[in-house]
């Protein structure tokens, strides 16, 4: 299922998740993204992303991208860019968790 969240008044969903959904691995969902980077961002807004701390032998730690934050519209256009058997249910998926982000949060 589709996890919407709420980051400073946007509404996205962690591309892990996106991946998945696709049943693809996130690695190259990822590479799809930053393929058609300069578009998505030109038609649809800024790409959020998040990264993680990494503990580095030495005591120190370095920061690594970790996914993407995706809005509803850089999510359809992802889905359009992968074949899946029925893209009308994912297509369907994606606007009910978008249009009700609340009322599922409840749910689950």
């Amino acid at each position: 299922m589709l996890r919407i969240v709420n980051q400073n008044g946007n509404l996205v969903v962690d591309s892990r998740l996106i991946a998945d959904e696709l049943e693809i691995l996130h690695k190259n969902f990822v590479a799809t993204v930053n393929k058609y980077k300069d578009e998505i961002e030109s038609e649809f807004g800024c790409l959020l992303f998040e990264t993680d701390n990494i503990k580095m032998p030495n005591g120190g730690s370095s920061e690594r991208f970790s996914h993407y934050l995706l809005n509803e519209d850089q999510t359809e256009f992802h889905r359009g860019l992968f074949y899946r058997k029925n893209n009308q249910e994912y297509r369907s998926l994606v606007y009910i968790h978008f249009s009700y982000p609340d009322l599922l949060a409840k749910s689950s």
